[in-house]
């Protein structure tokens, strides 16, 4: 966990640094890598390896969360942008809800086998969400 919190705050520096266009861009590019690393991380046996993933994965999440709360409220006009931000950090509390199917799930295929699926699920969803939303890779 330290590794994830290091790689977070690389990551949130790495994110101020950045030219403030193409978000969405970071935004796409940030969640695919996250997708990509979880099923390597799943695999991985070996300590420093899973330790450096886990700081990759601080760093893209940090990335994306930086990315994702600009663009919506970016997206929200002005009059709405503090009921539009309390429904998107409702989600954050609804991500409970994936855990309990990830953890039944877990304990019949094992977390490895839950962990590479999950990944896996999600940058599929990224790059369908990047083909069809392209308007987003332009912010």
């Amino acid at each position: 966990m330290a590794a994830n919190g290091i790689g977070s705050v690389i990551g949130a520096v790495v994110i101020v640094l950045l030219p403030f266009r193409r978000q969405g861009l970071f935004l796409f590019v940030s969640l695919a890598s996250f997708g990509l690393l979880l099923p390597i991380f799943a695999m991985s046996t070996w300590l420093p390896l899973s330790t450096a993933i886990m700081g990759l994965l601080g760093a893209s999440q940090a990335i994306y969360l930086a990315s994702n709360t600009t663009l919506v409220q970016l997206a929200a006009p002005d009059e709405l942008r503090g009921r539009v931000m309390s429904v998107f950090m409702m989600t954050f509390g609804l991500m409970s809800l994936g855990a309990l199917p990830q953890g039944l799930l877990a304990d019949w295929l094992g977390a490895p086998a839950v962990i590479s699926m999950s990944g896996f699920l999600a940058f599929v969803v990224v790059i369908v969400f990047a083909i069809r939303a392209p308007a987003i890779r332009r912010l």
